[in-house]
């Protein structure tokens, strides 16, 4: 061992001369094993970023970290009413270094553990809303109601919640955080400041339908809570969700609004949804007492976030239990015992299994770069090694031991494996952060996510093992070979090359050409190019479907590169036979007939045709997921903004409050059209019970509201066309009922006059703006229809109160923002939704599963790099074989122009053939990965709980495929002329011998 270590710096030393003296062979080596080390790292260490993307993302939302509660449920031991002792338990936990801050807060009631799905869980209720009232501004119509908090966590009454804060919520970390979720105004300076104010902090939903500003006041406002009922209930009892609560009353009079915040946000529901934030203190000291007591109050803590594990959920939740054991242990004053629960522990149990999803899904996207990258460095070392072949032969006729032969070789390639492994292995770890922060393909918008992802001693040693242990075993096994031949077959460069299962080839070939022809048959079926009965392609059964969806796209590729390699390797004889007869080629035919029985000359067809297929899939898989992210945006905001008012307006009155807005944008009130979509109630002549929803397609949408090819599975204009003449469309729950009628003859429903024919154009499938699942069962009309029910009197004064609306030329993204933030305070105005937020929201989803975009454009990137080193690398081994043989050519009488010609002519023919056939293999591969993309993304749209009936319908990009391909043929040339170059200027009597 201790001979070992001392002789290691020398034989490290002469490996590194070993390799630098045959630099082209070790080119191979670190080429191969660097892609393989860069795609391998860079994939684990892109799922450590997901990972702090996503928990960043949840840990953003939430004001607290921690929440402690008391341990005991109402009326249980270790608890206190003492107000006072209450709000000093803060110092106590304070003084743990893990904590950062805490406050008083008084919310949500205590859950005690109870988890997900429990009747338990139903059980907590906050301080409620019961009535508010306005001194500066009209608030009579402002509800107090917030149904839609039940769709973000447990069920309540309905309430608008109401959440009080203790005096340190109002400075350090706490009150950083309030302060970063304000649109208007400011959050107070300290907790003193709050009081003297008498401050209240309301969501813009709020501030929006009381037309309410910073600085108006609050006459009253009254809230509930519960309380203990044991002694007797001393308000009012009430019954929900079969228990029973004491709720009592408080109002608070002369508020002050201090800030408006965003209530556009999700947060936990073991706190609340969008409450109103008070100061603890301005409650009476006997309501607070009762509202501790009714287990409403609770501490809220915060710790250095920037400290936490996000490699993984699973280290993120061992250091957030540590830190509860941590509080649990703190002992109180008067023995108080408290339980600390971390806000988004019945979260990290779903964002585990969403990453857990996300991740499966992107590493098998991975899986061709993976195969391309293991591809290169196998063939790169195959072709190495062979050109040591006669080396060794020679050193074993002098005396070279084997166990000896077998160090060197085993040295070189593990000197230069170990620096290709780590130069893969670092450029990974730079490019992870910028590949996260993609926003479309090879677009990125740096800086908007601050990870630092790295990689587990573990995880590293794998890659190490993987990458450097696969070039070491495949040469040890290939030396060994060597070793076993006999002298004179090593000296002589005697191959045997097993003959290749080509039967498998074609097998693998043709299952994916199955898989192919039902993900194609789909894509037309979605795009309105073949009938609906297709929709489900040529494999019914879902299962199946599922399996071929997943594996078909690699089998296709796999056996299809098998098989068209063979074909891109026979390219120089092909193209011999084709134009053997003309001037350029008569004088070089007879070295051509050998061209493509060379291994190198196979591999090299392979890797290219690998390369293209994957900057082919890439590519088009790319474009088409920003396509679908667009679609979506567009499916959810219908136009640049969709405007939703209280209550229904004109033309003049929505033009008029969205012109208000404009200002402080470029866009003039000249330049932006307005249109609504009348919804009518509709009936057949005769049927007055088959009562259709009828939405009105106005003439003005043409402009206004984003079309797309899926709305009505084909050209959109052709189809407004025809509802313009008198047509009609139907959803996809009227196809039994309306598809096979040519016409219908429509009455208005509700007793009013009208009557019209229209003609069936076809089914719709979505309207962008409205809600999808309503118009699949309602059919749309066109204006000149709807004037003929209605007069035209009706329609130029109808009133909606969704309008979707264009900015005109000027209408960018920050045009949009700054009218949405305006409409967003008109007290008229309910709703705004703006495309280029929606946008934001999906665009890093890739056509629905996040991540894929970066992975998207690092297979194109690492893709396009294995092209132009495998043509460096491979032209270089290659033509290093065939020296011999070009010498000779040179010795009996070939000029070095005829024999350029000749390499010339074999290497671009094989490299054209072989790029054209990776493309149009690429072609079939992605409509093969697109069904696999869509069952994924329903699967990850059904997890997220939202619903979306985008299909992937591919966009190709040609132009950016051909600049790829001249720049991939470019850099061969100049390969090839350098390589060339080399071999016809070599020493000919040197080569001939044999030296």
């Amino acid at each position: 061992m201790q001979a070992a270590a001392r002789e290691f710096p020398d034989r490290t030393r002469l490996a590194l001369l070993s390799a630098w003296r045959g630099r082209s062979r070790g080119l191979a080596v670190f080429a191969g094993v660097f892609l393989a080390s860069l795609v391998i790292t860079t994939v684990l260490v892109y799922g450590s970023g997901l990972m702090q993307i996503f928990f960043l993302n949840y840990l953003d939302d939430e004001y607290y970290d921690f929440r402690m509660d008391f341990h005991t449920d109402i009326g249980g031991k270790g608890r206190t009413v003492d107000v006072a002792l209450w709000e000093s338990y803060c110092a106590e936990y304070e003084a743990l270094p893990e904590i950062t801050d805490c406050a008083v807060a008084a919310g949500r009631q205590g859950g005690h553990g109870a988890g997900w799905f429990t009747e338990a869980y139903l059980k907590p209720q906050p301080l409620e809303l019961q009535a508010w009232e306005g001194r500066d501004s009209d608030w009579s119509n402002v509800s107090v109601f917030l149904f839609e908090g039940n769709e973000e966590g447990p069920p309540t009454r309905g309430y608008r919640p109401l959440r009080l804060l203790g005096p340190s919520a109002y400075d350090g970390e706490l009150a950083e955080r309030h302060a970063s979720r304000l649109l208007r105004g400011e959050w107070p300076d300290g907790g003193a400041a709050a009081v003297e104010q008498r401050s209240v902090s309301l969501p813009s939903q709020v501030a929006s339908m009381a037309d309410a500003t910073v600085g108006d006041q609050l006459a009253s406002l009254t809230f509930t809570y519960d309380t203990d009922a044991s002694k007797g209930c001393q308000g009012e009892e009430v019954f929900w969700q079969q228990f029973s609560y004491c709720r009592v009353s408080v109002t608070l009079e002369n508020l002050t609004i201090s800030s408006i915040f965003d209530d556009t946000i999700v947060t936990s529901p073991i706190t609340s949804q969008q409450p109103v934030f008070i100061p603890w203190e301005l409650v009476p000291v006997e309501n607070r007492s009762a509202i501790i007591a009714g287990d409403h109050a609770y501490l809220a803590l915060t710790i250095d976030r920037t400290a936490l594990p996000t490699e993984s959920t699973d280290s993120a939740e061992k250091e957030l239990d540590r830190i509860q054991r941590s509080l649990d242990s703190v002992a109180l004053e008067g023995e108080t015992d408290l339980d600390g629960t971390h806000v988004i522990k019945d979260l990290l149990s779903w964002l585990r299994i969403q990453n857990y999803f996300i991740q499966i899904f992107n590493y098998i996207v991975m899986i061709p770069i993976i195969v391309l990258s293991v591809s290169v460095l196998l063939y790169g070392l195959l072709l190495s090694l062979e050109q040591r072949r006669r080396e060794i032969a020679i050193h074993r006729v002098i005396g070279g031991g084997p166990d000896a032969l077998l160090r060197m070789v085993l040295g070189e390639l593990g000197v230069l494996a170990f620096c290709a492994w780590l130069a893969g292995y670092l450029l990974a770890l730079l490019a992870v952060p910028l590949i996260l922060n993609a926003v479309g393909f090879m677009q990125f918008r740096p800086g908007e996510y601050d990870v630092s992802p790295s990689l587990g001693l573990l995880a590293t040693l794998a890659t190490l093992v993987v990458t450097v242990g696969l070039a070491l075993l495949f040469g040890r096994s290939r030396t060994r070979d060597f070793l076993e031949q006999e002298i004179s077959e090593g000296v002589q460069r005697v191959v045997v090359k097993p003959q290749p299962r080509y039967w498998l080839h074609w097998l693998l070939f043709g299952v994916g050409l199955i898989a192919l022809a039902d993900s194609y048959i789909e894509s037309l079926a979605n795009d309105g190019r073949l009938a609906d009965d297709w929709e489900k392609g040529i494999i019914s059964n879902p299962v199946l479907n599922g399996i071929f969806a997943v594996l078909g796209p690699f089998l296709l590729w796999i056996g299809g590169a098998l098989v068209l390699a063979r074909l891109g390797a026979m390219a120089p004889g092909m193209m011999q036979r084709l134009l053997g007869r003309t001037a350029a080629l008569r004088d070089i035919g007879r070295g051509l007939r050998g061209s493509g029985s060379a291994e190198g000359v196979g591999k090299l067809a392979l890797i290219m045709l690998l390369t293209l297929s994957i900057v082919t899939m890439a590519a088009v898989q790319g474009y088409t997921g920003m396509a679908v992210d667009e679609r979506t945006a567009s499916l959810a905001a219908g136009g640049d903004l969709k405007v939703e008012f209280q209550q229904p307006l004109d033309h003049a009155a929505a033009l008029a409050t969205v012109s208000v807005a404009l200002e402080g944008t470029d866009v003039a009130a000249s330049d932006i059209r307005l249109v609504s979509v009348p919804l009518i109630a509709m009936h057949p002549a005769g049927d007055e019970y088959s009562v259709y929803q009828t939405w009105v397609l106005l003439d003005g949408s043409r402009e206004v509201v984003r079309w797309d090819r899926q709305a009505f599975g084909g050209d959109p204009g052709k189809t407004l066309d025809r509802l313009a003449a008198g047509g009609f469309s139907y959803g996809e729950q009227l196809e039994f009922s309306l598809g096979e009628q040519p016409q219908l003859m429509l009455n208005l429903t509700g007793g009013a006059p009208g009557q019209v024919t229209v003609s069936n154009v076809g089914e719709h499938t979505w309207h962008p703006g409205l809600d999808t699942d309503i118009t699949a069962g309602g059919i749309f009309i066109g204006e000149a229809s709807f004037r003929t029910l209605v007069g035209d009197g009706a329609v130029d004064a109808w009133r909606e109160t969704t309008w979707f609306v264009e900015l005109g030329p000027q209408g960018d993204a920050e045009a949009q923002s700054a009218v949405t933030r305006a409409l967003a305070f008109d007290s008229s105005v309910s709703k705004v939704t703006s495309w280029d937020e929606e946008h934001r929201e999906v665009e890093r989803n890739g056509g629905l599963v996040f991540g894929t975009l970066g992975l998207l454009t690092l297979q194109f990137a690492v893709a396009t790099i294995a092209a132009v080193a495998s043509s460096f690398v491979f032209l270089s081994l290659v033509l290093t074989q065939r020296k011999r043989e070009l010498a000779i050519l040179q010795a009996i009488g070939a000029s070095e122009w005829q024999v350029g010609r000749l390499v010339l002519f074999e290497i671009m023919s094989i490299t054209v053939v072989s790029m054209l056939l990776g493309t149009l293999l690429g072609v079939g591969i992605s409509y093969a990965f697109n069904g696999m993309f869509s069952l994924f993304g329903l699967i990850f749209q059904s997890f997220g709980g939202a619903s979306t009936s985008v299909d992937r319908t591919l966009v190709w990009p040609w132009g950016e495929l051909l600049v790829i391909g001249l720049a991939v043929l470019a850099v061969v040339m100049l390969a090839l002329v350098w390589t060339t170059a080399r071999a016809t200027r070599s020493d000919l009597a040197r080569i001939l011998k044999g030296e």
